[in-house]
């Protein structure tokens, strides 16, 4: 059981409004000549304005012995287990707890009893003792209640316990020798007891009621909640019209009609001039045949000011957020912070943000600082221009500002508190409040970005100064990617300037080389011309041996020669149809004799009818020219095979086969890089530069061809090239 007095949750906030009318009715039976049966069940019906409630019965206390006396329904269900429920709370030590402390409790049942899950537990007592004790059952969960509430009820409660009291009076009046004196003493009782009883109602309540009456609007009664809130006496607020309290004037004439709908936030004028936000609900209500205004209002100015704080933070996140967003999607740098400022200028309702940048000198520790962005609301104007706010930091009377924002704090505050001095400078450019946040990038203050008004006086707090922090670092990031991006931008282009001085180097270098070679080749040509019959068999050697050098040297030569027309983009691609078979019947040809000379089986083997397609013939020719060459290089003995097949998609497929040493598994991720060389499989024994290989990767990209390999060690290797006929 839970004895807080069921504090924590308030219901509707005007649930007891006709609870309060239902209370009023209810006393007006004390001028009746009722039975004691009609007072308690019609007490109860009361009751059964609280929320959830399905029933509520009235055991009596009679001879030490509680009765079942009464009960009443809010539906037609009359099967409650009263007294099972009952038993419960006894043997529980329930009720004996609740008639000592006095106060009203909450009980939870442990197992539910058709969906009778909660009771409240009213104790009855009047100045002779304990009457007994209420039960009210609710259904549907747990439901706690207000302080004001919890009043409320137990004013009822009271009221009851008066009207029990006041029956058992007049029995005893009726043994009055008098029965005129029975009477007046009868009626003054009662017409004392129900001012007291509405007192104690209407005091009971913290929420501000006010009593009018309908056809005057004159206030006639009110409560102590009444009289705090509009910080007024009793004399001040009692026979005052209640609209000398509405500030709108044009709403007078029908402010019943506007209040009457419940939970209407509006303004109150209290007597001192001050304006507050009330939530107020206006009703009628019956007071012996007269129709008053019975009107309940709460001062909500400090929830308002709550509310309107959060908004205020909520919109500076949603900023910051949609800000970031800019920041992290928008490729270029100006635009992507001046598209930030826009949206955090416009999420915090400021005149203008701004954004300095500081530079520093080499050999000095001297700053200077300058506006780099700017944003500015309608009407506002720009400082981007303003000669005044060039080198702030720099200047004399914003020592201070430096000193702080290098420590990574912040500013802010009205420009009116400031230091005289920089109070004097900043009202020259009409700003009024100010709040200065540091950006920091690779530990040093790169700048600040600011948010200013210049119309009014705004009270940053420190939860906007924290939001507005994670806002320069978003800035701060965005301006370091910025930097190294613009590094990397340097860097590749440094990168591109010097692979293209080395491939400029080695395509001089080349014709530099290639001159002297062909003179080479061509004496050694007619020296072996004049000498053709006097050669012995060391010159011819010789001669060979010069021919085979010179050969390998134009080979490497040619093989830089278009490495570096590729590299540079200066290759020209020259599409065109060609028949593909026949290119490489050509080449088979060329390297007949070489495939002799090592004892291998040379073959070309074509399994497709047409062999048309468009392709650059020059590059093509390289490509099968490399492999081949390779092919022949690396292959001891066996066998070197050109094959042509068709594959799916009309598309052409050429593969260049070996029987020779394979290719080292560490080597294969670099087999296409320039100038690299196997130091297993593709022994250094075997002459070459490592460009062939990477030619051909270039030469099938030009072609849009796609290019694979099998290799394996000391059984062979086997490149395919596929062509793509359409």
């Amino acid at each position: 059981m839970t004895s807080d007095m069921l504090t924590s949750y308030t219901p509707s906030i005007f649930w007891w409004q006709k609870f309060i009318n239902s209370m009023l009715s209810y006393s007006s039976y004390r001028l009746k000549s009722e039975p004691l049966s009609s007072i308690i069940e019609k007490g109860l019906d009361v009751l059964l304005e609280i929320p959830l409630s399905t029933a509520a019965s009235f055991y009596s206390l009679n001879e030490g012995e509680f009765v079942f006396t009464s009960s009443r329904f809010s539906d037609k269900s009359d099967n409650i287990p009263f007294d099972l429920i009952y038993n419960k709370l006894i043997d529980d030590q329930i009720i004996s707890l609740v008639l000592s402390s006095g106060n009203i409790f909450y009980y939870k049942l442990e197992e539910e009893a058709q969906l009778i899950t909660n009771v409240i537990i009213i104790p009855l007592i009047s100045p002779s003792g304990v009457l007994g004790v209420i039960f009210v059952y609710l259904v549907n969960g747990q439901r706690n209640y207000e302080q004001f509430s919890l009043s409320l009820i137990s004013a009822h409660a009271n009221q009851i316990s008066s009207f029990i009291n006041n029956y058992q009076l007049r029995k005893d009046i009726k043994y009055l020798t008098s029965v005129s004196n029975q009477k007046v003493a009868v009626k003054t009782e009662i017409l004392n007891q129900k001012k007291r009883d509405i007192k104690l109602i209407l005091d009971s309540i913290n929420v501000a009621v006010l009593v009018i009456q309908k056809d005057t609007n004159i206030i006639i009664d009110a409560n102590l909640a009444a009289f705090n809130i509009t910080d007024s006496t009793y004399d001040e607020l009692i026979g005052r019209s209640r609209l000398d309290f509405i500030v709108d004037e044009n709403s007078k004439s029908n402010w019943f009609e506007n209040y009457c709908v419940d939970n209407v936030e509006t303004l109150f004028k209290k007597l001192n001039g001050e304006i507050i936000s009330i939530l107020t609900s206006v009703t009628t209500v019956n007071i012996n045949d007269n129709v008053f205004y019975l009107e309940s209002f709460s001062n909500i100015t400090n929830k308002k000011i709550i509310e309107e704080t959060l908004n205020k933070h909520t919109n500076l996140l949603i900023g910051i957020s949609d800000s970031t967003q800019s920041l992290l999607s928008v490729n270029n740098f100006d635009n992507a912070i001046s598209s930030a400022l826009k949206t955090l200028g416009e999420s915090a309702k400021v005149d203008r943000v701004f954004i300095y940048e500081n530079k520093y000198e080499k050999n000095s520790n001297n700053v200077y600082s300058s506006i780099k962005f700017e944003w500015v609301n309608k009407n506002v104007q720009s400082n981007l221009n303003n000669p005044l706010l060039n080198n702030i930091l720099g200047k004399e009377c914003f020592q201070r500002w430096y000193d702080v924002l290098s420590e990574e704090q912040t500013l802010f505050g009205l420009v009116s508190q400031f230091p005289e001095n920089e109070k004097s400078f900043l009202e020259l450019i009409d700003i009024k409040s100010l709040l200065i946040v540091p950006i920091i990038t690779d530990n040093q203050l790169w700048g600040f970005i600011g948010f200013s008004d210049t119309k009014r006086e705004r009270i940053w707090n420190e939860v906007e100064e924290s939001i507005l922090r994670a806002t320069a670092s978003s800035i701060s990031g965005i301006i370091q990617k910025d930097r190294y991006i613009k590094m990397l931008e340097q860097a590749k282009i440094t990168a591109e300037k010097s692979d293209s001085l080395k491939t400029d180097f080695l395509a001089q270098m080349s014709h530099e080389i290639r001159t002297p070679v062909n003179i080479i080749v061509n004496y050694s040509s007619l020296i072996k011309e004049e000498l053709n019959e006097s050669l012995n068999a060391d010159l011819e050697s010789y001669l060979k041996s010069i021919n085979n050098a010179s050969e390998r040297i134009v080979r490497t030569i040619e093989l830089i020669l278009n490495m570096s027309e590729i590299q540079k983009g200066s290759y020209q691609i020259i599409s065109k149809k060609i028949n593909l078979y026949k290119l490489l019947n050509k080449l088979h040809k060329d390297f007949a004799k070489r495939a002799e000379a090592n004892n291998l089986d040379f073959r070309l083997i074509s399994n497709v009818e047409d062999t048309m397609i468009e392709l650059d013939e020059h590059s093509v020719f390289h490509i099968f020219s490399n492999l081949i060459d390779n092919a022949i290089k690396f292959t001891p003995k066996g066998n070197v095979c050109i094959s042509i097949d068709e594959v799916e998609n009309n598309n052409i497929i050429v593969s260049v086969s070996d029987t020779g040493i394979g290719i080292d598994e560490e080597y294969l991720p670099y087999i296409f890089e320039p100038f690299s060389q196997a130091e297993h499989g593709y022994s250094r024994k075997f002459d070459g530069n490592g460009l062939g290989l990477a030619l051909v990767k270039k030469y099938c990209e030009i072609n849009n061809a796609q290019i694979s390999f099998t290799t394996k060690k000391n059984l062979g290797t086997n490149f395919q090239i596929c062509f793509n006929r359409n």
